[in-house]
């Protein structure tokens, strides 16, 4: 009899576990019925950009000036019962050249995580040259400051960026440093270049988009056109081919333009010119000008005609600013160059007499556009 009595308690309780998970699953199957856009599992996340006074937002590299907002979004797209639906705060986005439809992410689905990177060069030099095949630019990421959007910066130069998002159950991303190929290039990587527009869209404006881009000795035209590095003298092509001309990255400009020169003769470690006898001229210079530096091998471009008060002279001399490519692009005097030579003057005051010179062209483009 006690026997009996425990088999129907066995067979009384394992009745009423099946009615409970029962009950459990049928009240599961009603919560989804009853919910038809519940939000399940995000599958992926993509950047979209939009400068100001655009309708919409949409997944393209931008190149803009300084003087125009650009604002990243984050565009995460989610699987609800069985088809696909698109969460952002970009409103209007296209993606694929095809315009979708977005709304925001549910309040009750919990606050979604995001993480922006922004990409730079690992390093500020590569060489192209004497080497058995290219020497592969690698990028660092940095983290940055974002949600569901992100505001570019709006300085000078070239700009990537990573975000990846969860709801807890694991990370999405965009690609990032993984994807740089042999060439540089990231395919899928969101870019933002800025540059200024000081000269109207002048040759100058346009090399400014070369700011935190990293010098490779011996670019190739796909780095130089996807803003992954540029030497010196590609740098100052760069600009001209954006203003209407169409050179090579493979020659010489001061070789292959001879009728563009417009000076050639030396300077010296005061900023002083001399033609090629060795008497004192004056050259005059205008923005945009290609300069030559000979004996160092080197180019740069006409930022600004300066003198000793900051103020336009007409003239070329050490005060002037130079934009060009070492490391990094940046802008710096004329007389930077004589720098070294300059402090063996002060060990040596005779020499302040004569000092060195170096041999200096430069180069006149008018703007074909």
């Amino acid at each position: 009899m006690g026997k009996a009595s425990g088999r129907l308690r066995s067979m009384v309780l394992a009745r009423c576990v099946v009615s409970c998970l029962a009950y459990m699953l049928a009240g599961a199957i009603c919560c989804c019925a009853s919910h038809p856009r519940r939000t399940g599992s995000i599958r992926d996340v993509a950047i979209v950009s939009q400068q100001a006074g655009e309708d919409y937002a949409s997944d393209r590299d931008v190149e803009t000036t300084t003087d125009v907002p650009v604002m990243l979004y984050a565009v995460v797209r989610a699987e609800a019962n069985g088809m696909a639906r698109y969460y952002s705060t970009a409103g209007s986005v296209v993606l694929d050249g095809k315009s979708i439809q977005t709304a925001p992410w549910p309040r009750d689905k919990g606050a979604l995580q995001f993480e922006w990177f922004s990409l730079s060069p690992r390093l500020r030099e590569y060489n192209n040259v004497d080497k058995d095949g290219l020497d592969k630019v690698e990028f660092d990421e940095r983290p940055v400051r974002g949600g569901w959007s992100l505001a570019a910066p709006r300085r000078r130069g070239t700009y990537r960026f990573r975000v990846q998002a969860s709801n807890g159950s694991g990370w999405v991303s965009t690609p990032g440093r993984e994807a740089a190929t042999r060439e540089g290039s990231l395919p899928g990587v969101r870019r933002v270049s800025i540059r200024e527009n000081r000269g109207g869209g002048d040759n100058v404006d346009f090399m400014t988009l070369f700011f935190k881009v990293a010098y490779v000795f011996g670019n190739t035209w796909s780095q130089a056109n996807h803003f992954v590095g540029i030497d010196c003298q590609d740098l100052c092509i760069y600009g001209l081919n954006r203003t209407g001309w169409n050179i090579s990255y493979d020659i010489n400009l001061h070789d292959a333009y001879r009728s563009r020169v417009v000076f050639d003769g030396y300077y010296d470690a005061l900023g002083r010119t001399y033609d090629l006898d060795s008497a004192r001229v004056s050259v005059p210079v205008r923005r945009g000008d290609i300069i030559h530096f000979a004996t160092m091998g080197h180019y740069g471009t006409v930022y600004a005609d300066r003198s000793l008060l900051g103020r336009a002279n007409g003239r070329l001399d050490a005060f002037d600013d130079i934009i060009q490519t070492m490391g990094l692009t940046y802008i710096g005097k004329l007389g930077w160059f004589g720098l070294g030579d300059l402090a063996s003057l002060f060990r040596r005051p005779s020499r302040l007499r004569r000092p060195p010179m170096f041999r200096l062209r430069v180069l006149r483009f008018e703007s074909r556009t």
